[in-house]
C-alpha cells in the first residue's frame, strides 16, 4: 500500500491544491499540513482525512484508500468484507436496509459489493441486476431487461425462461459466478417473484453461485411472509450498518462542501445522530438548522423536526383508518414498543419498521423496537393524537 504522504502529495499535485487553502478547509493548521506531506506525522482523525479527500474530490476508492494508508478501516469496508467470508456457506444473502438505496450511503456500500465482489470472483464472473422501476412493465419487458444487463444476448421478446435458461448456460461454463441486485424493491410484483424463483432454484443446483438481494420490505416478505414455502426463506439475512460518525463529516461535506459555517466535531456529529436516528434527511435538516440558526440550543431540535414535512407524509398513509390511528396514537405514548421479532407480525408496526419510523435496539442481550428518534414520536404524536386535524407543516422543509 501506498504511504499516506505519497498519495496526498500525488492527488495535492494533480488537483493542483496548496497547502494554506487545503489546510483551512481541513481545519488543521498549515503546519500540520506540512507534517503529513513530508511524513512526520499523520492524521489522528478519520474526519480530517474524509474532510481533506472532499476538498480534493477525490472517489470512493480513493477517500477509502487514502483512509487506510493513515491507519483509519472505513467501517463499511469491514462490514464488506464479513459478507463476502459468509457468502460461500449460504449462497444467498439478503442485505436488507429500512431507508431508501437511493441514499449516498446505501450506494456506497452497492459500490463497496461490486469492489469486494471483484476481487474475490474476478471481474469476468459478476452479474449485477438492476430491476426496472415501472410498476407496469410486463414480465418479458423486465426480463428482456435483465438479459441485456447481464450481457446474455437473448431477444428483446424474451420471457423469464430465456433468462432462466441463459443463466443456467453461463453456470455450465463458469467454475463461479456472482450476481448482485441492487434495489430488489423497484418494479412489479409478479417479476420480482419470478426472479426469486429463478434465483433459488439456481442456487439449489449450482453451488458455485453467489447472490446478494439489496432491498427492503418486500425482500424480507419473500423471506418470512409464507413460512417454510417462502421463496426465499433458505437465504440468510444481513442488516445494512447504521449511518456511523464518519458517515455525518461525508454526508455534512455532500451537502455543503467547504462552507465552515459551524465546527463540526465528534461530539456534536453524535448530537446528529441522536437527533435525527440517524435517518439521512433528518441529519440533513440538523445540518440546516445549524447553519441558520447557529444558537438554536439542541434541545429544541426534536421539536423543529417534528414538524418536517418529510415524517408527515411517513405518517399520513398508516393512519387512514381508525383502528391504525388509534394504535399509532397509543404508541407514540412510548419509547419502547416491545421485541423485535425477524418477522413483525402486526401489520401496522412492520410498516412503521419499514417506513424507518423505529429501529432495533439491543437490551441486555434482547433485540427490542424502539421510535427511531424523539422528532418522531412528537410528529405522531401531533399526528394522530391531536383532537383537531393539524395544519400541514411547510412544505420546504423543517418549519424555522
Amino acid at each position: 500500500m501506498n504511504k499516506f504522504q505519497d498519495l496526498l502529495l500525488k492527488w495535492m499535485a494533480t488537483k493542483k491544491a496548496r497547502v494554506e487553502p487545503t489546510a483551512n478547509a481541513i481545519g488543521i493548521s498549515p503546519l500540520t499540513l506540512k507534517n503529513w506531506r513530508t511524513g512526520k506525522h499523520k492524521p489522528n482523525s478519520p474526519k480530517r482525512v474524509i474532510a481533506c479527500a472532499n476538498y480534493l474530490r477525490l472517489s470512493r476508492e480513493q477517500t477509502h484508500e487514502l483512509l487506510k494508508a493513515a491507519g483509519f478501516e472505513p467501517e463499511e469496508d469491514a462490514f464488506i468484507k464479513d459478507i463476502f467470508l459468509e457468502l460461500p456457506r449460504h449462497r444467498v444473502m439478503l442485505l436488507l436496509t429500512q431507508a431508501n438505496w437511493s441514499e449516498p450511503h446505501y450506494e456506497d456500500i452497492s459500490k463497496g459489493l461490486l469492489d469486494g465482489a471483484k476481487s474475490k470472483y474476478g471481474e469476468n464472473n459478476i452479474l449485477h441486476i438492476k430491476p426496472p422501476a415501472n410498476l407496469e412493465e410486463n414480465t418479458n419487458t423486465y426480463f428482456s431487461i435483465l438479459g441485456e444487463q447481464c450481457q446474455f444476448g437473448i431477444s428483446s421478446s424474451s420471457d423469464a425462461s430465456s433468462f432462466e435458461y441463459a443463466l443456467e448456460k453461463r453456470l455450465e461454463k463458469e467454475k463461479q459466478l456472482f450476481l448482485l441486485v441492487t434495489r430488489f424493491e423497484q418494479g412489479a410484483d409478479a417479476p420480482r417473484e419470478q426472479l426469486a424463483r429463478i434465483i433459488r432454484s439456481a442456487t439449489t443446483n449450482a453451488p458455485h453461485f453467489h447472490v446478494i438481494l439489496c432491498g427492503g420490505e418486500k425482500l424480507a416478505d419473500l423471506k418470512y411472509q409464507n413460512g417454510a414455502m417462502s421463496l426465499l426463506n433458505h437465504a440468510e439475512v444481513k442488516s445494512c450498518p447504521e449511518l456511523s460518525r464518519s458517515e455525518v463529516y461525508i454526508l455534512s461535506q455532500r451537502h455543503f462542501g467547504n462552507a465552515s459555517f459551524y465546527v463540526l466535531d465528534d461530539t456534536l456529529a453524535d448530537n446528529f445522530l441522536d437527533i435525527s436516528g440517524g435517518v439521512p434527511k433528518l441529519l440533513t435538516e440538523c445540518f440546516k438548522l445549524k447553519q441558520q440558526r447557529p444558537d438554536l440550543p439542541l434541545n429544541s431540535y426534536p421539536d423543529r423536526l417534528s414538524q418536517y414535512q418529510y415524517i408527515y407524509g411517513l405518517f399520513t398513509p398508516l393512519i387512514q383508518e381508525p383502528s391504525n390511528r388509534q394504535k399509532v396514537c397509543q404508541w407514540v405514548q412510548k419509547e419502547e414498543l416491545g421485541k423485535a421479532e425477524p418477522y413483525i407480525q402486526d401489520n401496522v408496526l412492520r410498516q412503521l419498521y419499514w417506513k424507518n419510523l423505529l429501529v432495533e435496539r439491543k437490551i441486555n442481550g434482547e433485540k427490542r423496537l424502539f421510535w427511531r428518534c424523539e422528532a418522531m414520536r412528537k410528529a405522531g404524536n401531533h399526528i394522530c393524537c391531536a383532537e383537531n386535524n393539524p395544519a400541514s407543516p411547510s412544505t420546504n422543509g423543517t418549519s424555522l
